[in-house]
């Protein structure tokens, strides 16, 4: 198991009194903002709820705990090293791996995407450029069946990018987009998408415990999902039984992580100093923002960016979501404050618990709207 020496101060599992999760593991708590936020989460948390939560704070970590059972049946707790699934956050990884071909000089990405996939030359899905997919604004399908359908790279070429959704221009949330960046990715490299990532992106950011693939991590790392009481397995063994069709989730989702890691991605992408700067420029430079369905909430490169009355940026995050799991990353630059917040109770019972977390840090630090 590999820790980040952040984790040096102490670890103490415990179950209090008044906590509803059935265990707490309390890694780092220091300060007023953690302790907020670790008390919302005790009252607003279900006893069925496992997860975990990283706050860091003027660049310093102040909360790290982990709540419930990362796998129920063995009772194993919930920590900041469990791998569990980031759901739609995965989008911001295949948008990196674009970034990064296009720092390279590999790639354009106001060229149609027909000059990477040959298979859509003619056709109208092959007129949509790589910036169109990347903001949501390509027309593109938001889905091409269930995640776990067996689909080829072909099937996906041939089914799931047309007829176009929309038209291109207009923000229509896709995931079949990002899948096909995924394969303008792999096309362009001459690598897997998963092989591209761990050598272009995680493993030079330190993110050991982040991708599709698992295969050699022992079971007890990685975080079941459950609805209620059944366990829902754990999602890259159902992407593993796929033998690499995974077409209809990769790229768009499907990636696992830690909370670890996570912290060591929002680095990447913020700060005066991002350790991921081909990402970093994209989503400071407000010519790659496109407005959403919703008031100054705008999409770009895989990310959410949520501007103030005064064209500030008040906040740059993404959740994921499978109905099973959910996820947040989110940083406010004013504030300094860079949250993970992730659980595999099921959306609904999740989304209780970080909701609290989320009110506690905006009473806590507080937060400019």
């Amino acid at each position: 198991m590999r820790r980040s020496s952040v984790f040096i101060a102490f670890l103490l599992t415990v179950a209090p009194a008044a906590a509803k999760p059935s265990i707490v593991t309390m890694e780092v708590s220091n300060g007023k903002l953690a302790e907020a936020v670790n008390a919302a989460v005790l009252a607003e948390a279900s006893t069925q709820f496992g997860g975990a939560v990283m706050v860091e704070q003027n660049g310093k970590l102040v909360l790290s705990a982990g709540y419930g059972y990362a796998n129920r049946e063995q009772k194993i707790p919930f920590r900041s090293t469990t791998i569990a699934q980031i759901g739609s956050i995965s989008k911001s990884f295949t948008a990196a791996a674009v970034a990064d071909l296009e720092a390279q000089g590999r790639i354009d990405p106001n060229a149609k995407i027909s000059l990477y996939l040959k298979e859509l030359n003619g056709k109208a899905a092959g007129d949509v450029t790589l910036q169109e997919l990347l903001t949501h604004t390509g027309g593109y399908p938001e889905y091409c069946g269930d995640d776990f359908d067996r689909s080829s790279s072909a099937k996906m070429l041939s089914d799931c990018l047309a007829p176009l959704q929309t038209k291109p221009g207009s923000y229509a949330y896709s995931n079949a987009g990002y899948s096909a960046l995924a394969l303008v990715v792999e096309r362009t490299s001459g690598m897997s998408l998963e092989a591209y990532l761990k050598s272009r992106i995680t493993e030079p950011l330190g993110m050991h415990d982040t991708g599709y693939l698992f295969a050699a991590t022992p079971p007890g790392r990685l975080a079941s999902g459950y609805l209620k009481e059944a366990n829902q397995g754990v999602i890259s063994d159902r992407i593993t039984a796929l033998g690499g069709d995974y077409w209809n989730l990769k790229g768009n989702g499907g990636v696992q992580s830690t909370c670890v890691d996570m912290m060591k991605w929002g680095h990447a992408w913020f700060g005066p100093n991002p350790t991921l700067p081909a990402m970093a420029t994209k989503l400071a430079n407000p010519k790659t923002w496109v407005p959403t369905d919703d008031a100054n909430i705008f999409y770009s490169y895989g990310l959410n960016v949520v501007t103030r009355a005064d064209g500030s940026i008040q906040r740059v995050s993404h959740a994921g979501s499978d109905g099973v799991f959910l996820s947040l990353i989110r940083w406010y630059p004013a504030e300094k404050i860079l949250i993970y917040f992730v659980g595999n109770s099921g959306e609904d019972d999740v989304k209780q618990a970080m909701q609290a977390a989320l009110a506690a840090v905006k009473t806590a630090a507080p937060l400019r709207d």
